[in-house]
Formats: C-alpha cells, sequence, structure tokens
C-alpha cells in the first residue's frame, strides 16, 4: 500500500499522458510479485542447500528496510518539508512512526 501511494502520488502530479501513467503503474504493480517471488526462491533455495536461510531471509528483508528509508528519507520527507506548513507536526509523526515500526521489528 505505502509502495503505491508514494509511487501515484508523483505520477499524479506529474500529469504524465495516460498510456506513461499505466505504464509507470504496471511496472511497479508488477516489481511487488516479482520481488516477492525472487525472495521467497532465494530463501527456498537457502534452506535446501544449507542452514543459510536465516541470512538469506535477513539479507532480503534488510534491503527491503533500506528501501523504505531511502524512498521516506530521500523523496518523501523532503517534499513533505519544503511547504514549509507544519513541520514541526510532520517530523514528530515521521519520528512516531520510525519508533513504531522499529518496536515492532523488534517485537516480531
Amino acid at each position: 500500500m505505502f509502495d503505491g501511494i508514494a509511487l501515484g502520488v508523483p505520477i499524479y502530479f506529474a500529469n504524465l499522458p495516460p498510456w506513461q501513467t499505466w505504464g509507470a503503474l504496471s511496472f511497479c504493480a508488477a516489481t511487488t510479485p516479482f520481488g516477492i517471488a525472487l525472495g521467497w526462491g532465494i530463501t527456498n533455495a537457502a534452506s535446501s542447500l544449507s542452514s543459510s536461510s536465516t541470512l538469506a531471509s535477513a539479507i532480503i528483508v534488510a534491503l527491503s528496510a533500506g528501501s523504505f528509508l531511502f524512498i521516506s528519507l530521500v523523496e518523501l520527507l523532503p517534499a513533505s518539508l519544503a511547504d514549509g506548513r507544519f513541520r514541526q507536526a510532520k517530523l514528530g509523526l515521521f519520528g512516531l512512526g520510525f519508533a513504531a515500526m522499529a518496536i515492532l521489528a523488534a517485537w516480531a
């Protein structure tokens, strides 16, 4: 869901032709199942070879967490803070969301 929002909002404001809009959205929609299948395949291949499936799973989770951090810190946060309105509230909610995800990751 968050990936779709992160892609959909800039595409909406870009005023692209319909074929480019549908192309970008279709590409994004195809990459999610492809990434899931790739991660599943790597994890299954690693578990059948040895006990390194935990390492493979950790690497895949780290890559996906890094991509979400990159998107939020480089793409979304600066654009959100550029208008200057509610800057402290936005930063506070960003920190709250980050803390909630860190607690959820430690708990799960």
